[in-house]
């Protein structure tokens, strides 16, 4: 399957920090306040 490219907010702003482009990373997605959101990243 080729890669995809998704739009999700995150809960802690200081979270974007940790990743870069093209690194590969897991996560669960909730819906919060009507949006896709990402509590936490591993």
């Amino acid at each position: 399957m080729l890669a995809m490219t998704m739009v999700f907010s995150v809960a802690d702003p200081a979270m974007r920090e940790k990743v870069k482009e093209g690194k590969t990373f897991q996560f669960v997605a909730e819906r919060l306040r009507g949006k896709l959101t990402v509590p936490d990243m591993k």
